[in-house]
């Protein structure tokens, strides 16, 4: 299999498992292209890593080897070598078994690796939904759970083009390019917008059935107990558990069959949603570079997973660092700023229990 990420970065499998090659054919169906002889990063899977003598372990998830090799284990115990000292060269070669956990493999492997190029070349990933009306691009950045899958939903529903629903990438030019994974759903999404469980399986609908029976007759009657019981703590738990086996992720074409996707688009307007303590929805006009500021800040929290291996890399090899991760915080601001400039941006202060219907219909009024 092999992917061209916009002709920006070119990726390329081999050896992939089956179960490795329909995670990817759903997730990257954009960027599927004809194999050519050249790749930015070059991934070979393999049966079996083998873990030879002298190996040293700095916590059950890592390892490292004399020769200079950083295992990265998923939670089922299969390997990956992070070649963390090519990052930032012309090329990366990933080697990985096959058996890997495909999410952990994209968010843990891939994704860092991807990044690393990204910013050699002057773009960026920037945590933020986003769609495209008329041909001009729309981002919606923001913290986690704060809101963007269900701006998203909502301007979707309406015949808006789908960009992203979690990642999008940004050229410091000021265009924003697709990158239309499956959206990331919980269950405040389908109780905002139920009619999307008829997109569910059986199995899902099914979940959600009993999630919302534990809620209405065990949950509710049982959080009235003083908030010290030993019973309501434990259901307490058992709801986010619940909540927590109805996450879905689903394609947004099964969610709204012929949905369009644009590649590429100017970038046009930028409304940044935090959650606060306001009675109702405010939106103001702000200026980009600080919108810039705090992205760039909330993307090195959302990466805070990679990171979390690269000191243990350096742990491991105290003598090695890599520019392009040590950077990066400093590239993708500045990257942010040049794209941002000039750009409508607007600070949007959402309450909590607030429905995305109200705050929908206020952003109408500034969205053309």
């Amino acid at each position: 299999m092999q992917f061209s990420i916009h002709d920006i970065v070119r990726i390329r499998f081999k050896g992939e498992s089956e179960g490795l090659r329909s995670y990817f054919g759903r997730e990257w169906k954009l960027f599927r292209c004809s194999e050519s002889a050249k790749a930015d990063i070059d991934v070979e899977f393999v049966k079996h890593i083998p873990i030879k003598e002298g190996v040293e372990f700095v916590s059950i998830f890592s390892a490292y080897t004399p020769t200079g090799d950083f295992i990265y284990f998923d939670r089922y115990g299969n390997k990956s070598l992070l070649p963390f000292e090519t990052f930032g060269k012309k090329e990366i070669k990933i080697i990985s078994e096959n058996s890997i956990h495909p999410p952990s493999f994209y968010n843990y492997i891939l994704i860092p690796a991807i990044r690393s190029f990204l910013l050699r070349k002057g773009f960026t990933f920037l945590h933020a939904s986003s769609i495209a009306i008329a041909g001009k691009g729309i981002v919606f950045p923001a913290w986690a759970g704060t809101g963007k899958s269900s701006m998203v939903i909502r301007f979707l529903k309406d015949g808006a083009e789908f960009m992203s629903d979690e990642l999008a990438i940004i050229g410091k030019g000021g265009d924003l390019y697709a990158y239309p994974n499956s959206l990331n759903l919980y269950d405040y999404n389908f109780n905002e917008f139920p009619e999307l469980r008829r997109s569910l399986n059986r199995e899902k609908r099914m979940q959600f059935l009993l999630k919302d029976i534990f809620e209405k007759f065990v949950y509710t009657p049982g959080s009235k107990l003083p908030a010290t019981s030993t019973l309501r703590n434990v259901l307490f738990k058992l709801q986010q558990l619940s909540k927590n086996l109805v996450r879905v992720k689903i394609p947004a074409e099964e969610l709204f069959p012929g949905v369009k996707v644009r590649e590429k688009v100017p970038l046009e307007k930028i409304f940044f949603i935090i959650r606060g303590e306001v009675n109702s929805p405010v939106v103001r006009a702000v200026e980009p570079e600080f919108v810039a500021q705090k992205m760039a800040r909330c993307l090195e929290f959302e990466f805070n997973y990679y990171y979390i291996y690269y000191l243990m890399f350096k742990f491991a090899f105290p003598d090695k660092k890599v520019g392009v991760i040590e950077n990066a915080l400093k590239l993708q601001e500045g990257i942010l700023k040049n794209a941002f400039k000039g750009i409508e941006t607007y600070y949007c202060i959402i309450p909590y229990g607030v429905n995305t219907e109200v705050f929908y219909n206020l952003l109408r009024n500034y969205v053309s």
